[in-house]
This record gives C-alpha cells, sequence and structure tokens, in this order.
C-alpha cells in the first residue's frame, strides 16, 4: 500500500532530519511537524515533497501518483519557490524510480511510479522554504473547488440545457438559456424555442400561452419538437379543463383556433394525442375542396407553411410520378426534399432520393446505429447534421430491433478505438445519448442494459469528479437502473461512486456520495466498502460544520450500512444545542402534510422519518407509476417534494393543478430530499 511505502520513506530520509523533526514512529505526525502537510498530502496519494540533509544543502524529492500530478508539482513549485529559495538538481531534475538509490527506488515506484522532481534549496535557507510550502498548502486548502473562469462555448451550454431537462433542474436550464440570451451566443429565435421547451418539460403550460413573443414566433419555421410543445401547452391549458364536448369545441373556437389553425396544418396526428385531439377540432373548419390541387400546388402551399413532412409526401409523389410537371424543376425539388431531411428524418425520402439518383446529396443519418458507421468511415458533416437534427428520432424501446441496434452501437461507440475528430464527435453525443436514454418513459428497458453499463462506464470516466449537478444525476440514476435489472453490478458502480469522490473530497461533493452510498447501503456484500466511504467522509462532514438536519442523515445511512450505533456516535455525534450548526430551519414552518414523490420507497421513507420528527407534519409517500389515490393525497399537501429522477412522467402530469406546491428534488437519496426541504425552508425566512 502507497501508506506503507511512505512510512517507508520516511524511516529512510527522516534519519538525516534534525533532532526535534524526528517522528516518534510510523504514526501520526505530531501536530505543529513543519512537514506534516507534506507527510499529509502523501498519505492521502496526493504531490508531496520531503526533503534528506546533507552539509551544505537540503535534497528534496517531489512526488505524486501520476504524471499529470508531477507535472502540477512541478508547476507549482516554480512559481512558489524555484529559483528565489532553491533550485532544479543540476544532474537531471525528473528521473524514473528506477534511478534512484536500490534502498528508495522500490518505495518511490509505489508512491510515484510516473517518476520523481529533484530539487535542492541552501540549509540555512530552510525556514523559509518550509514557510513556503505552509503558505502553498494554506492557500490551497481555501481554493474553491472549481476555480474554472473559463466561459462555457455554446456548444458546452446546450449539453448542459439537455442534462438540466433530462434531471429535473429548471433552475440550470433557465441559468443556461440567460447565458446564452446575456453573451449572444445564438440567435433570439433559439433562445425562445430553448424557454418553450424548458416550460414544456416541466409542465408550465400557461407560460406557454402566455408567452410574449409566441405569436412571432408561430409565424416563423419552427422545429417539430416545439411545434408539439405549443399544441400540448394549449390543449391542456384550454381544453383539458372543459367538462363537455361542446364546451371544448366552444373554447377552440375561441381560444384557440385564431391563433394556432396555421401551425396546426404543419402537425400530424402521430405527433401525440394532444395533437391528435386539436386536429379533431380543426377538421371542423376543413372545407371540402371542389378541385383537387395539382401536386405543383400542393408542394408550394407546404412550403409556405415550413411543413416540412408535407413537402416530403408530395415532392417524393411528384419525383415518382410518369407525369412531368412543367411548373417545378425537378432539381430543385430534389435538392428540397435533401434539405427537409436535415429537420425531419425519413426513411421513405432517403429511398425515392437514392432511386432517382441524385447527385451530390448528403443526407443525414436516421440513427445512432448509422451514426457509429459514420464514424468509422470518417463522414463527419452527416454526423453532425444527424447530433443536429431538430426532430432526431428517438429510442423507442418498444422496437426490439432498434433497441438491439442502440445498445451495439453505444458498446462500439464508447470501447473502440477512433481518431481524435471521432473523440469529438462521440464526446458532443453523451448529453444526446443519456436525453435519449433516461427520458424515455420505459426506463429503465431490459433490453438496453448492455447499453447502460457500457455508458455508466464512459460516464463516470468523462466526467469524474465534476461538480455539476446534472453529470453527477445521470451516473446515478443509470446506476439506479443498472442495479435494478441485474445486482451484479454493485461492484461496478461502488467504483464509480468512490472515484468520483477521491477526485474531489470536498464539502461539495457530499451529497453525491450521500445519494450514492444510499443506492449501494442495502448491498450485503458491499457493507465493508460502503462503510469505509462513510467514515472517510465522516472526517469531511466535521470539518464543514453541516447542520444538523444533514448529519442526522449521514448518521442514518451509516446505521442502514450496518454501522453500530455507538461507532456512528463516536465518529459523527450531532452538533450541540445552542450551536449555529444545530438550529434547524423546519422549526416553525408550519407544514401539516409533506408528501414525497419517488419511485426509490426505501429513500423516501427515510426522508420521511427524518422529516417527521424534525416537523411533526404528516408526511405521505407517493411512489405510484400511474396517477391513483397516493398521488390524490399527495395533491392535497402543503408541500410536495417531487423527485424527478425516481418518478413517472403520468404522475407529473397529476399535478399541473398544484405546480406552485412542487419542488423539484436533485438527485434521489434521503438527504437530496432534505436538502431541498431545508433550502425551500431557508428562502422563506422573513
Amino acid at each position: 500500500m502507497v501508506s506503507d511505502a511512505v512510512a517507508g520513506l520516511l524511516l529512510q530520509v527522516g534519519r538525516s532530519w534534525p533532532a526535534d523533526w524526528q517522528l516518534p514512529g510510523l504514526g501520526e505526525v505530531p501536530a505543529g511537524h513543519p512537514l506534516s502537510g507534506e507527510i499529509g498530502e502523501l498519505r492521502e496519494e496526493r504531490w508531496g515533497s520531503l526533503p534528506y540533509f546533507s552539509h551544505s544543502r537540503i535534497h528534496w524529492i517531489t512526488m505524486a501518483p501520476s504524471s499529470y500530478g508531477l507535472r502540477t508539482a512541478i508547476s507549482t513549485l516554480r512559481s512558489w519557490i524555484l529559483p528565489s529559495y532553491g533550485w532544479e538538481h543540476p544532474g537531471g531534475s525528473i528521473l524514473p524510480p528506477a534511478n534512484a538509490d536500490p534502498s528508495l527506488a522500490g518505495l518511490l515506484q509505489q508512491i510515484s511510479p510516473g517518476g520523481y522532481f529533484r530539487w535542492l534549496s541552501p540549509t540555512p535557507r530552510c525556514p523559509q522554504v518550509i514557510k513556503k510550502l505552509g503558505e502553498m498548502r494554506a492557500l490551497e486548502q481555501h481554493r474553491p473547488p472549481y476555480a474554472d473562469v473559463r466561459q462555457s462555448t455554446l456548444f458546452e451550454l446546450r449539453h448542459e440545457f439537455h442534462l438540466a431537462l433530462v434531471t429535473g433542474d429548471r433552475d440550470s436550464a433557465q441559468q443556461v438559456i440567460s447565458q446564452i440570451d446575456k453573451r449572444q451566443l445564438d440567435t433570439a429565435v433559439n433562445t425562445q424555442f430553448m424557454r418553450i421547451r424548458m416550460h414544456d418539460q416541466f409542465r408550465e403550460f400557461a407560460s406557454i400561452v402566455d408567452f410574449e413573443r409566441l405569436d412571432d414566433l408561430l409565424q416563423m419555421r419552427m422545429p417539430g419538437v416545439i411545434r408539439n410543445a405549443v399544441v400540448r401547452a394549449f390543449y391542456w391549458h384550454f381544453i383539458s379543463p372543459t367538462d363537455s364536448k361542446e364546451q371544448a369545441e366552444q373554447v377552440y373556437d375561441t381560444a384557440v383556433h385564431p391563433r394556432l389553425a396555421g401551425l396546426l396544418c404543419s402537425c400530424r396526428k402521430e405527433d401525440g394525442p394532444e395533437v391528435e385531439a386539436l386536429l379533431r377540432y380543426q377538421a371542423r373548419y376543413a372545407a371540402t375542396p371542389t378541385v383537387e390541387l395539382a401536386l405543383s400546388e400542393q408542394f408550394a402551399d407546404a412550403m409556405r407553411r415550413s411543413d416540412w413532412r408535407a413537402m416530403q409526401r408530395v415532392g417524393t409523389a411528384i419525383l415518382l410520378s410518369a407525369k412531368q410537371d412543367i411548373s417545378i424543376d425537378r432539381q430543385q425539388l430534389r435538392d428540397l426534399l435533401a434539405k427537409s431531411l436535415e429537420h425531419y428524418a425519413s426513411d421513405e425520402v432517403r429511398q425515392v432520393l437514392v432511386a432517382t439518383a441524385v447527385p451530390e446529396v448528403i443526407l443525414p443519418f436516421e440513427n445512432w446505429p448509422q451514426f457509429v458507421l459514420g464514424l468509422r468511415q470518417e463522414r463527419w458533416q452527416q454526423c453532425q447534421m444527424f447530433l443536429d437534427l431538430p426532430d432526431r428520432p428517438q429510442l423507442k424501446s418498444s422496437d426490439v430491433q432498434q433497441t438491439e441496434g442502440f445498445a451495439l452501437a453505444v458498446t462500439e461507440l464508447f470501447t473502440e478505438e477512433h481518431s481524435s475528430i471521432a473523440q469529438a464527435f462521440v464526446y458532443r453525443a453523451l448529453s444526446v445519448i443519456a436525453e435519449d436514454v433516461i427520458a424515455d418513459p420505459e426506463f429503465p428497458v431490459s433490453g438496453l442494459l448492455l447499453a447502460y453499463e457500457v455508458l455508466f462506464q464512459v460516464w463516470a470516466a468523462q466526467f469524474r469528479g465534476s461538480q455539476k449537478i446534472q453529470h453527477r444525476a445521470v451516473l446515478l440514476s443509470l446506476g439506479q437502473a443498472l442495479l435494478e435489472e441485474d445486482a451484479k453490478h454493485e461492484g461496478l458502480i461502488h467504483d464509480a461512486i468512490r472515484g468520483w469522490w477521491q477526485a474531489r473530497r470536498t464539502a461539495t461533493m457530499l451529497p453525491f456520495l450521500g445519494d450514492g452510498l444510499e443506492l449501494l447501503a442495502s448491498s450485503c456484500s458491499l457493507s465493508s466498502e460502503v462503510q469505509a466511504l462513510w467514515y472517510d467522509a465522516a472526517e469531511v462532514i466535521l470539518a464543514s460544520h453541516l447542520p444538523r438536519g444533514e448529519v442526522e442523515s449521514w448518521r442514518a445511512i451509516a446505521r442502514r450500512s450496518g454501522l453500530d450505533q455507538k461507532d456512528v456516535d463516536a465518529y459523527l455525534p450531532l452538533p450541540e444545542l445552542g450551536t449555529e450548526e444545530a438550529e434547524d430551519p423546519l422549526q416553525g414552518s408550519g407544514l401539516r402534510r409533506i408528501a414525497i414523490v419517488s419511485l426509490h420507497e426505501r429513500q423516501a421513507r427515510t426522508a420521511g422519518e427524518i422529516i417527521r420528527k424534525r416537523t411533526g407534519a404528516e408526511v405521505v409517500i407517493d411512489d405510484e407509476l400511474t396517477p391513483g389515490e397516493q398521488t390524490e393525497l399527495a395533491k392535497r399537501s402543503d408541500l410536495i417534494l417531487f423527485v424527478w429522477a425516481a418518478a413517472k412522467h403520468a404522475v407529473f402530469r397529476a399535478f399541473d393543478s398544484v405546480r406552485e406546491k412542487v419542488v423539484y428534488i436533485q438527485g434521489s437519496g434521503a438527504a437530496s430530499i432534505l436538502r431541498a426541504l431545508e433550502r425551500w425552508a431557508v428562502e422563506r425566512r422573513p
């Protein structure tokens, strides 16, 4: 183990240290020891430096567990110490462990396998060097965990927007739109479309109906996903509340048709039940034509309405017709049909264009297997066109052939070697794939287990240590899906959660670790590993002075993982009454009934027990797949804690009439539920 290697190294180099620096043994370093910071870093498998004293100078060796860490160490030393207080070794500053003295080579190989850095300092300068090292470590302790001041690109912001919608993080979705608007990274129309999509995802239908620029947007070419969102909003806002067919027709005539008549001409009944319903009302306005319009006129009319699907239907009929229509140029028609595929994928149109020998027409891919094949063949333009499709075909769990092909595509996409350009496309595809997978109403689907496993591993490697709630929520959602389908994935999930935590072991990562440990707490085979992570987290919890409520949730996790109550009390005692941490923001909240909507019953009940003790309120758990008695009871609560990652969309729709009482939960564990409730209480304090 690395800690044993560090102990052995201290034994070797410590013999040269001054008498008052000598360590009493191989245990803990005494408080106030000049090298306590460096030794502590090495024991935690981070970079650090140790001295070896000679007659007139001090030989320093700097070690790190990786090559990247060693480069970081060298850069930091050159900023703080070198060359003002010392200098790099003239005989070569960076050496492999094998070049060291035989008594040290094996130890260095374990501590710093990528090499070590040698530098020197005059013995009289030792106090200054020690002071600088201490200041450097002190500043590092106060450095914010994410000090990246680089502004996100438009693609990165869109990536965050996708994930915010998937994980139910409305605030982040709104912030992304505001950033794009403020920095003018995209057109005003596109940001308005993003706002409509956000309102649709969170069932804020009144916001779409009353959207300030909606009437202007309705005159423009509109992607299918936005068009359907507008139609859904008008249906649920105006038609759904009506009590009879006659009343619905009257409301449609006065409130819907005057604004949506043109938009509905571009819709098809297969776009969804709400669209189909409004099309039935619109059909009452359709006059029976006395003369059938010519195909060219129908095509021109579809172009005026920006109805891509109508253009495709009529255009393919013209191309396949033996009769030549002199009023329309066939080559221009082919070009327009090829352009339509950038907005609405159609295998039928693709086949017609191929059959009629369209020269030099580049068509977007239609599905993920084709996308992967395009990466292998370096067809970058078509890959980009597929990712940019406004109406990109989504995965349908009911299609067995498609799901099997999707699983194979994801596996190949992330396990085979690709060029650097292909790797960039792979990264760009991550958020889109996550949205397709997790937003699927049938998620998780047993037929996609292999795809989930590969995506989980890639996500963990790509975003390990990320502070973004969406990145962490996607990982835990995939982990939950894997556990539901097959418990053998416990080890894989544990390793990913531990790696994420160790990459950035700070207080800001505690919510993620808490949700991860709750996910694994029921695993008997991993109880010791879960307990080890809990002990590690306890040190950060105590140093972070968390409020009493969060400490209680961590103590509950410990008990579920099998730890004895005495050990829990010893390692993580509750904050003493009268201290700031012991203040409970839920005291005096006035809540009489609180509902928790989550399919993860165990986590919800754990949170409910704590909430009941702290507030005295009745706690209702709603874990229904479709709205029923539990949902009706939850709607009558004073506050509804909706766990986005562990609830079905059908249940979410049931809360449309009480949306003002809904609080969205990021994550799915008891700690996440409690944290959201406390934040709600604090924000409403007078």
